[in-house]
């Protein structure tokens, strides 16, 4: 049988499996999507406790598909006006999303590659 130190996480544990700052930990509380078991009790056992399964399933949530505009501009030297210009024209299709508290496009980098095949094509 599992000991509750397996079956739960600490504040610190699960900031670091979620990979967030502590800032957002604090928002992800007050927007209750971690909910801690020990509430009332935290003080006496040092920290918040998490049930595994739920952080587990939070990190899912959590997780983004794709790229931010600003991520595939800087990796495929392409301008945010042009790819904010192919998104407009339908040429790439991005899904908005919420990520680190602003919501923000997101577009698959094979798309982005193709496009950027195809311009290369049609230069030379």
């Amino acid at each position: 049988m599992l000991s509750t130190y397996e079956i739960n996480m600490t504040t610190n544990e699960v900031k670091e499996y979620l990979d967030i700052s502590h800032f957002t930990f604090n928002n992800l509380m007050k927007q209750g999507q971690l909910n801690p078991i020990n509430k009332d009790t935290w003080r006496l056992d040092g920290s918040f406790l998490f049930k595994r399964e739920e952080v587990e399933k939070l990190k899912g949530e959590l997780e983004v598909e794709g790229i931010t505009l600003y991520q595939a501009s800087k990796a495929y030297h392409i301008s945010m006006y042009q790819l904010e210009k192919w998104i407009e024209e339908g040429e790439l299709a991005c899904t908005i999303q919420e990520h680190r508290n602003r919501t923000t496009k997101f577009v698959k980098e094979e798309d982005i590659r193709e496009l950027v095949q195809q311009i290369e094509r049609k230069n030379t």
